[in-house]
């Protein structure tokens, strides 16, 4: 896992414009616009959660994120491209 890049965006568009990924999720829209993911880098940078590109072998794969709330227990959340799913990553990332 790595801290988000503005670069990242077009792969993040083009992974999770997945109707699959954005059904599960609260906040991708679906198709995902590479604009709105730029917009969603801005806010999650600005935003007091922890959010990290995950990647394997140097490719972007999904996105993994915490928010330590004030009412324990905090929650995490992530998505991988379709690809990568049922592989053991999402158990890899969290636990990380």
């Amino acid at each position: 896992m790595r801290p988000l890049a503005a670069a990242d965006a077009p792969r993040l568009s083009e992974l999770s414009s997945d109707f699959d990924i954005a059904r599960m999720t609260t906040r991708i829209a679906y198709p995902n616009s590479v604009e709105n993911v730029r917009v969603w880098l801005l806010a999650a940078a600005a935003e007091s959660e922890q959010v990290f590109i995950v990647t394997r072998a140097g490719e972007v794969i999904g996105v993994c994120g915490c928010n330590q709330r004030s009412d324990p227990p905090g929650e995490i959340g992530y998505w991988l491209g379709r690809p990568y799913w049922g592989q053991g990553f999402a158990t890899e990332m969290v636990r990380a």
